[in-house]
């Protein structure tokens, strides 16, 4: 994950998952250092290829969302 990306998730307490890439997420479809993010019900909500937690705020500000502070 990117240092800012990093950074957003820690200030902003949701929890960050980084994962090794291997051949078989490129085989399944996934864009490698790109941003997905869950709902809890690990429905796919948000799937940025940038990696930048300017796509989280964008996403939060629009759904009408404020992380758990």
């Amino acid at each position: 994950a990117k240092p800012a990306l990093s950074a957003w998730c820690e200030q902003q307490r949701v929890p960050l998952r980084v994962f090794d890439w291997r051949a078989e997420h490129d085989a399944a479809g996934l864009t490698r250092d790109a941003l997905y993010l869950l709902r809890p019900d690990t429905y796919v909500a948000l799937v940025d290829a940038s990696g930048t937690p300017d796509a989280l705020d964008r996403y939060f500000k629009d759904q009408g969302i404020r992380p758990a502070l």
